[in-house]
């Protein structure tokens, strides 16, 4: 498994996370892999879906006669 190291995490945003982390029951290298998941997940969805629209644009227009 490959390791992460992020640096220079702003104080606030680190202290978000762990509450976050505390919410759920969950170590806040736990909390962050869910995050990150959570990240491409919502992207892989968002291009999915962009796909589908582009597909449904091309299926319903119709070059114009002539």
């Amino acid at each position: 498994m490959a390791v992460l190291h992020v640096r220079e995490i702003p104080d606030q945003l680190y202290r978000q996370v762990q509450k976050m982390a505390q919410a759920q029951g969950r170590s806040l290298s736990a909390e962050v892999i869910a995050i990150l998941e959570a990240a491409v997940q919502q992207q892989e969805s968002r291009a999915r879906f962009a796909r589908m629209m582009e597909d449904i644009g091309r299926d319903i227009w119709t070059p114009p006669p002539g």
